[in-house]
C-alpha cells in the first residue's frame, strides 16, 4: 500500500499554515460561542453573549501559571490542533502514521482534562485504546479523509462524532481556570469537527475549499448545540464509553481502509 502524504493548498503552502494558525486560535472561540447560543436558544435561556468565551480566556490568561497537570492538558491540546484538517482535507505538519499519535494526544488530553476526581476508566476502554493507536500506526489521518470507501468514512466520522460529544460538554478541570479550561475544550472541537468536515466533505483546493471547511466546522458546531439543549449531558463515568467507541470506531476505519487495499 502506497502512502499517502499530506499536500498543502496547491500554490500556497504557507497561506495554509497561516491560516491554520488562525483557526486554532481564533476558530475555538467563535465556536463554542455559536454552540453555546444555540443551546441556549433551544433551552428557551438568554445564554452568554457570543464573544463571552472570548472574555473568559482573557480572564484566565491574567490570573498566572497553571499547574503542570494543567500544562499537559494544554500541550496536548495544542498538539491535536498542529496534526488535524482544520482548514482543509489534510493538515500541513501531517504524516504517515499520525493517526497513532493523534489517538495519543486524545487519550492524553481526556486523563489530563478530566480532573483528580475523574473515574476510573475501565480495562476495557484502555485496551481500546492501544488497539486504536496499533491501528494508526499503519495509516495517517489523510489516507482515511482520501479513503473513497463509504464504509470508511462512516466509521470514522461516527468516531470523531462520539469524542465531540465529550469534549464540547462543560465539566470541571483539574490545575486550570475555568475559562482557559472552556478554551482548549473548544480547541479540541473544532480539531474534530475539522476531521469530521474533511472526511464528509468532497476534497477542494485553494482558499473557496478553506472557507467551505471553516464553515462546515462552525455548523457542526450548531448541531453540538442544538444536540446539548435536546439531551442530557452525559454523567462523568460515561465520558470514559464515548471514548472507547470512538477508539473502536477509528480502529474498524483502519482495518476497513487497509482490507480495500488502497
Amino acid at each position: 500500500m502506497s502512502s499517502i502524504t499530506a499536500a498543502p493548498v496547491a500554490g500556497a503552502p504557507w497561506g495554509v499554515a497561516l491560516s491554520q494558525l488562525a483557526g486554532v486560535l481564533l476558530l475555538p472561540l467563535v465556536w463554542l460561542g455559536v454552540a453555546a447560543q444555540v443551546e441556549a436558544g433551544l433551552s428557551g435561556r438568554r445564554g452568554v453573549r457570543l464573544l463571552q468565551p472570548a472574555r473568559d480566556l482573557l480572564r484566565a490568561l491574567r490570573k498566572g501559571p497553571v499547574r503542570p497537570r494543567g500544562l499537559l492538558t494544554i500541550v496536548a491540546a495544542l498538539a491535536l490542533a498542529a496534526l488535524a484538517p482544520i482548514g482543509g482535507p489534510t493538515s500541513p505538519l501531517a504524516f504517515h502514521g499520525d493517526l497513532a499519535v493523534f489517538v495519543g494526544l486524545l487519550a492524553l488530553y481526556h486523563h489530563s482534562r478530566g480532573g483528580a476526581g475523574a473515574p476510573p476508566r475501565p480495562a476495557l476502554q484502555h485496551l481500546a485504546f492501544v488497539a486504536a493507536v496499533l491501528a494508526g500506526t499503519q495509516v495517517g489521518l489523510g489516507e482515511l479523509v482520501a479513503s473513497p470507501r463509504w464504509t470508511v468514512t462512516l466509521v470514522c466520522a461516527a468516531a470523531t462524532s462520539l469524542a465531540l460529544r465529550v469534549v464540547a460538554v462543560d465539566r470541571p478541570g483539574d490545575g486550570l481556570d475555568h475559562g482557559l479550561a472552556r478554551y482548549l475544550d473548544g480547541v479540541v472541537a473544532v480539531v474534530l469537527s475539522g476531521l469530521f468536515a474533511a472526511l464528509v466533505l468532497p476534497p477542494a483546493r485553494g482558499w473557496p475549499g478553506v472557507s467551505v471547511h471553516l464553515l462546515a466546522s462552525l455548523a457542526l458546531a450548531a448541531v453540538v448545540g442544538a444536540f446539548a439543549a435536546r439531551v442530557a449531558r452525559p454523567r462523568p463515568a460515561a465520558h470514559a464509553l464515548y471514548f472507547g467507541g470512538a477508539a473502536l470506531c477509528e480502529g474498524l476505519g483502519v482495518v476497513l481502509h487497509l482490507r480495500g487495499g488502497e
